[in-house]
């Protein structure tokens, strides 16, 4: 088995989903995020979004930070692997971090954060989950790459780790935006699932990549 273009699962190399393209830090010279050893079970598959424009420029910020995310999705659907997926903690989702895995969505989502890319959509963004701008109400989606890719890769990788394939805070809505407790010391966690990253902290992004996987799984 080819070593480069698979994931790497408790010290193991995974092959990828067919026409899913994956970089890793063993033999493609991706960095290695800052981790420690998982001491608990795995129960959440964290969805994030960088806010920025390029898969270079969260590895550097992340890098400079002390923070990691196990996977980056570039624009172009390609996959880096920065960690191991089974065995390292890395710093990404607050209260989760000893229970998940991350992965970043190579996305601006804000429009004025995407001035100057190509290519670049919006819709309207329903404020209370994945509007990052009270003023400027639009929401610039992932690319059909990156959606392809994140249908793909997160079901695959749930079943490789153990993680259920359900959505814990599918009932969230506009009275109720995140989960009960969620900021007050111990700081409520969401159940075992793939969760966005806005569910459970203080942040804007991931919801829309959340919302989208669900309305795949109720139509297959």
């Amino acid at each position: 088995m080819p070593k480069t273009s698979n994931f790497i699962i408790d010290a193991k190399f995974i092959t990828p989903p067919d026409g899913v393209i994956v970089k890793n830090f063993c033999f493609d010279d991706e960095p290695q995020f800052k981790c420690k050893p998982r001491t608990k079970p795995l129960q959440h598959f964290v969805l994030h979004e960088t806010a920025g424009r390029s898969a270079i420029g969260c590895k550097n910020t992340l890098l400079r930070k002390g923070y990691g995310v196990h996977l980056i999705l570039s624009r172009n659907g390609t996959v880096s692997c920065h960690g191991d997926l089974a065995n390292d903690i890395m710093t990404h989702a607050n209260q989760l971090n000893k229970t998940s895995i991350g992965i970043e969505v190579v996305n601006p989502y804000a429009p004025k954060l995407s001035i100057g890319m190509r290519n670049i959509k919006t819709i309207p963004a329903d404020w209370w989950t994945w509007c990052p701008d009270k003023i400027d109400r639009r929401y610039v989606l992932p690319s059909e790459a990156q959606l392809q890719t994140l249908l793909k890769i997160v079901p695959f990788l749930c079943q490789q780790l153990g993680i259920p394939y359900v959505f814990p805070t599918v009932g969230l809505n506009k009275k109720q935006r995140k989960i009960k407790g969620w900021m007050l010391p111990p700081r409520a966690k969401p159940g075992p699932g793939i969760v966005a990253h806005r569910d459970f902290a203080s942040h804007s992004d991931g919801r829309f990549l959340l919302e989208y996987l669900i309305s795949h799984s109720l139509s297959n």
